[in-house]
């Protein structure tokens, strides 16, 4: 009898615990929140939070990880508290961690599907797949061709007059930056967006 009460016992703490842990992971992937005490500005969660951590990328002040043991973050709905547009802050408010040129493209074209993605790597911006057609139309820029068979053209980071043009022509880019100069573990972040009227 006493052994059947202490296995209940045990499968009741063990269901109190997978409670708990369920209700500590509050903070979702691109969930969007604040710090209580500090004014980071908006951030959106990069990956589902632990129990102890989150960490996402706040408009002010980039990423960050909060230890959950000093702060609770406030989750901000975007629509009803803050009210602005949530096309830039969807696009800004993300951080690339390695990850490819194509889905880098592919994940900003979901969002802006009629802006040029220009994308930084080392000391040129390189443009991929349509958009470097779109490039070789405007400009007369040479297309090569990657491994992959992926459209490729660019220019130096010092060619500035590039930007200048694009927004004179009325032309729609994203801009992506390297924030990290690593040979491992790259980040890239949206840094500029330009949306022709």
């Amino acid at each position: 009898m006493s052994l059947l009460i202490f296995n209940n016992t045990c499968i009741a703490l063990s269901l109190l615990n997978l409670a708990i842990a369920l209700t500590n992971k509050k903070y979702i992937k691109d969930t969007f929140i604040k710090h209580p005490k500090v004014d980071w500005g908006v951030g959106r969660v990069v990956s589902d939070s632990t129990t102890e951590s989150v960490t996402a990328v706040f408009e002010k002040v980039g990423l960050k990880t909060i230890h959950l043991s000093y702060v609770e973050p406030l989750i901000v709905d975007y629509d009803s508290e803050i009210g602005r547009s949530k096309f830039n802050d969807l696009i800004k408010l993300r951080i690339y961690f390695n990850d490819s040129f194509e889905d880098i493209y592919r994940d900003i074209k979901s969002k802006a599907p009629n802006h040029l993605i220009i994308i930084e790597n080392g000391t040129y911006y390189e443009v991929i797949n349509d958009d470097a057609e779109k490039c070789r139309e405007i400009y007369g820029w040479k297309v090569y061709s990657r491994a992959n068979n992926q459209a490729l053209t660019g220019f130096p980071i010092g060619s500035k007059n590039v930007f200048y043009n694009l927004e004179e022509k009325r032309i729609s880019y994203v801009l992506v930056s390297q924030v990290s100069h690593k040979t491992k573990n790259i980040e890239r972040q949206v840094d500029r967006i330009f949306t022709a009227s």
